[in-house]
């Protein structure tokens, strides 16, 4: 991320809610990682709107 940017989000989001964003965002990336590595799938029926690899 450049200065510009992210001087840009502290403007608009204030920097709490910009370290919040960011770690929500980590966050999500970890489980994602983690979900693939261990090749969960959902354990349902219902179909998904998209096929799944």
């Amino acid at each position: 991320m450049n200065d510009a940017l992210y001087a840009q989000a502290i403007e608009t989001f204030n920097e709490p809610a910009v370290v919040e964003l960011i770690g929500v965002l980590g966050y999500y990336a970890l489980v994602a990682m983690t979900l693939n590595v261990f090749a969960v799938r959902r354990g349902t029926d219902v179909p998904l709107p998209f096929p799944e690899p």
